[in-house]
């Protein structure tokens, strides 16, 4: 079956032919109108290089329209083509040359293919070839494992790299669910992560009724250094008072960026063994704490007060900011802040060497 397309071609010489009889009729002699024409004869000038303008640009989207609708027929040819074809092969008659997408390195790069139409070098136009990633890639498209053959080859989601700590990847979507280490890798242990450096700039600090010895700079510098065990430390940090448990002050760190949380641990003033109440430590990703936040730490029987702090695991949750909140103590309203510190490593290390 073949189209003939060159019946459906509108002449353009045609076209261009008919501008210039335009352009002919409508042509007034120049010399006549420097001679001093009528302001009517002055105002059919003007409304003639308006038509010509206008005709131009009609003729400029008739063009344009027929290129778009050659190309259309060439895609409905092809695809009609691709249907006798694969026809054809279900009849035993695959010997047919058509427009087709070789399934060159360049497409099998990461991949492998499930399902060719029972075609094997070349993949007519207008074929879907469902495909899935190797080991060691994913797809980076929604999870559409789907390749296109056009006129210009190959269209679709191509399969990336991702890390070789984790088994599954052909299968992952999102790099969060691949949760199983590959062979030769081990899940992260308390070992693995690292003390964050902190500095002041990560450190924000609950502005209602704070109480403080030097400037907000000098007070945040307190929370992230120095000696947790001296004991008049808490002198320099910041301080608050709150007598209700149910309404505590809070500090807060921003690690700049979201990283896996191995470990908290939080220091108080500790000397004399006293104890705090609405003591909490949660996390989040976006700092809002609006409940979108997860609690790794909330006490309903508060413990003493140690110089090893308090030590909250992370589990490998994912955050960027953490809140430390607290109210007053067993010996007085006061809220004595002295020290936090985090553990943690990048948020895409799930499995390491042993």
């Amino acid at each position: 079956m073949k189209l003939n397309l060159e019946q459906n071609v509108v002449n353009q010489e045609f076209f261009n032919n008919t501008i210039k009889a335009v352009e002919d009729k409508m042509n007034f002699d120049m010399l006549a109108l420097n001679g001093g024409l009528s302001e009517e004869v002055q105002n059919l000038r003007t409304r003639q290089d308006q038509i010509n303008k206008e005709l131009r640009e009609d003729i400029k989207k008739l063009n344009e329209s027929q290129v778009a609708i050659i190309d259309a027929l060439d895609d409905a040819v092809s695809l009609l083509q691709s249907l006798k074809h694969a026809f054809d092969c279900e009849q035993g008659n695959c010997s047919v040359k058509i427009p087709s997408c070789a399934l060159t390195t360049e497409f099998m790069e990461g991949k492998k293919t499930v399902s060719t139409g029972g075609h094997d070098d070349a993949v007519p136009v207008g074929t879907l070839v469902p495909f899935t990633c190797k080991d060691g890639y994913t797809a980076t498209v929604d999870n559409k494992y789907i390749a296109t053959c056009k006129k210009d080859g190959w269209i679709g989601p191509a399969c990336q790299e991702c890390s070789k700590s984790l088994s599954g990847c052909a299968t992952c979507t999102n790099l969060k669910t691949c949760l199983t280490c590959a062979s030769g890798y081990k899940t992260i242990t308390d070992s693995n992560y690292q003390t964050v450096s902190l500095t002041s700039d990560n450190m924000e600090v609950d502005p209602q009724g704070m109480v403080a010895n030097g400037k907000l700079d000098e007070v945040k510098t307190c929370l992230v250094s120095g000696d947790k065990t001296d004991q008049e430390k808490w002198r320099s940090c910041p301080k608050y008072t709150r007598p209700q448990c149910a309404a505590p002050a809070w500090i807060q760190v921003d690690l700049k960026k979201i990283m896996r949380i191995g470990s908290v641990t939080t220091w108080m003033y500790y000397h004399d063994g006293r104890k705090y109440c609405g003591k909490r430590i949660s996390i989040s990703e976006t700092g809002e704490f609006k409940g979108e936040e997860v609690v790794l730490h909330e006490n309903q029987q508060p413990a003493g007060e140690t110089s090893t702090g308090l030590v909250t695991k992370g589990g490998a949750r994912l955050a960027r900011y953490i809140r430390y909140e607290s109210a007053r103590n067993s010996v007085n309203e006061d809220v004595h802040f002295i020290g936090i510190e985090v553990k943690a490593v990048d948020r895409d290390v799930k499995c390491v060497r042993p």
